[in-house]
């Protein structure tokens, strides 16, 4: 509750219980058949009376403003958290497609470029599809025969 509404509730209330003493008032001048005195308390009553139902209506009203308020700030709050979601939503998904963009790439220099086309490749597979024997190799590449007597590393991709 803010202020506005606080002010509008207490002041119905304050002026409801001071009506209160008009009435007795009235009451009173009506056992001992005082009109004059009972036309007074009864003016003072609906004066408070009415001063209730003013500061009632200004209640009502400020209430209502606080609603809105409070509906708007919602809705900015419900916005600002479907925009942090789109964020979030977005920024898995470029995570997403680097990681499936994220591969090693080979770049061939201009020097490699001359002896890849000094050295045109083999026409022949490396390795034949019937062998599963594993191979050895030089540094110049060619193929040492697999029943060397040197210690050999065989590696297998």
């Amino acid at each position: 509750m803010k202020a506005g509404s606080m002010e509008g509730l207490i002041g119905a209330t304050m002026s409801m219980q001071m009506a209160d003493t008009p009435i007795r008032v009235y009451k009173q001048a009506e056992r001992k058949g005082d009109t004059a005195t009972m036309e007074r308390a009864m003016g003072y009553a609906e004066d408070m009376t009415q001063q209730a139902y003013d500061y009632t209506d200004m209640a009502k009203e400020e209430l209502r403003k606080e609603m809105k308020e409070e509906r708007e700030e919602q809705k900015v709050q419900q916005e600002e958290k479907i925009e942090e979601h789109r964020e979030e939503a977005k920024e898995q998904r470029e995570a997403a497609t680097v990681q499936a963009t994220d591969k090693d790439t080979v770049s061939i220099s201009a020097e490699g470029q001359k002896v890849s086309s000094a050295n045109p490749t083999p026409s022949e597979p490396v390795m034949d599809s019937n062998s599963t024997e594993p191979k050895t190799y030089t540094t110049d590449g060619s193929i040492i025969a697999s029943g060397a007597s040197e210690p050999t590393i065989s590696v297998n991709i």
